[in-house]
C-alpha cells in the first residue's frame, strides 16, 4: 500500500493565460444548417424508395 499526500502552496499563484480566447456568447450554429435538413430529407427519401422498391420486387 502507498500513501501520497498533497499539500497546497502557501501562497495563491496567479492563474495561468489562456492559449485560447473563449468564444463569443450566443455562437451561431447556423452556418451548414439548412444543408444538412436538407441532407438528411434527402437521405430519408432514399432509404423510404429503397425500401419499397425492395418490397415490391421480393416476390
Amino acid at each position: 500500500m502507498t500513501v501520497t499526500s498533497v499539500f497546497a502552496a502557501g501562497a495563491a499563484a496567479p492563474p495561468a493565460p489562456d492559449l485560447f480566447p473563449p468564444p463569443p456568447p450566443g455562437f451561431p450554429i447556423d452556418g451548414g444548417l439548412v444543408l444538412l435538413l436538407i441532407a438528411g430529407v434527402l437521405l430519408g427519401s432514399y432509404t423510404i424508395y429503397k425500401k419499397t422498391i425492395d418490397k415490391k420486387t421480393s416476390v
